[in-house]
């Protein structure tokens, strides 16, 4: 009998160990097959959009013309992007990370283009809103390649920095409900995978998700806000030296993370937070190292 149980005890932590090490090997963990999605009050504060985006390529999307990097993907007008198979892995990549919404979102402002279509800003929200709404249906669920942390990080941080412009006019609708519960569920997930993040920017944009997640919605400021100025405060020192540039020494990394942090302070902004020194004095020493970049 002793030596039955003893197997049984050895089988069965045979189980678990195979279980999470194939769960790793996925990139999260089988129950998020079956994770249910909470429900998720309005955002109390949003980001105001910093415009980094480029008006052409917005008009091409809403006309079905994804050209991203250097192939495109033509779906026609009100066609769906997640019904199509990509032209690449790279491709897919950066549809998968939602950064051409930045496009989208310069569209939705930029007053020329307003002058000639006065509608054109409630056409960008539902555009944007119909991708989005059709992503989550393919793949808000769980999926292994479109979950992984980078994509992850890009995707969340894209949403966020752009939801005041594009996601937030149904607010009080049902689609708008369960969008704010799809990208919270995506944020849950970020938090437990962020050591897998890729160190660098991405590991910063991460860190910035958590305290823009953390500034929209109120009674989490412990869980993410206070959480993720903790890590994003490791990571300004990690990778922001005295000189304004960045460890990496890419001029585009110096963008990317003043970009970042500024999305960041203008969350706290709107709660009425003041973030940490270290995000202003970053900032403060980002802007003169861009502008040596691009004079």
């Amino acid at each position: 009998m002793a030596s039955r149980i003893k197997l049984t005890s050895v089988a069965a932590a045979a189980v678990r160990k195979a279980y999470w090490r194939l769960a790793a090997d996925l990139g999260g963990p089988a129950r998020a097959l079956t994770m249910r999605s909470k429900r998720v009050p309005a955002f109390t504060a949003l980001p105001t959009a910093i415009k980094v985006g480029d008006s052409e390529a917005g008009a091409k999307i809403l006309a079905g013309e994804f050209t991203l990097g250097s192939q495109t993907l033509n779906v026609g007008l009100n066609g769906d992007p997640w019904a199509a198979a990509s032209p690449s892995q790279a491709f897919a990549d950066r549809l998968h990370s939602f950064n051409w919404l930045f496009d989208v979102a310069k569209l939705a402002g930029d007053p020329k283009a307003l002058k000639k279509d006065p509608k054109l800003t409630g056409y960008c929200q539902s555009r944007s809103c119909a991708i989005i709404d059709g992503w989550s249906r393919e793949f808000g669920k769980w999926n292994p390649y479109a979950w992984q942390p980078e994509l992850l990080t890009a995707r969340i941080f894209a949403w966020l920095a752009n939801w005041q412009v594009l996601l937030d006019g149904d607010r009080d609708e049902p689609s708008g409900a369960a969008r704010r519960s799809q990208i919270m569920r995506q944020i849950g997930r970020l938090r437990a995978v962020y050591k897998r993040t890729p160190p660098g920017i991405v590991r910063m944009k991460a860190a910035a998700c958590f305290v823009i997640a953390g500034a929209c919605l109120p009674g989490q400021q412990e869980r993410y806000l206070d959480r993720g100025l903790d890590w994003l405060d490791d990571e300004i020192d990690l990778q922001i030296l005295a000189d304004g540039g960045h460890i990496s020494r890419a001029p585009e990394d110096v963008a990317k993370a003043l970009h970042i942090l500024l999305t960041t302070e203008a969350a706290l902004e709107a709660r009425g937070q003041e973030g940490s020194k270290e995000i202003r004095r970053a900032i403060d020493r980002l802007t003169p190292m861009l502008n040596f970049f691009t004079a």
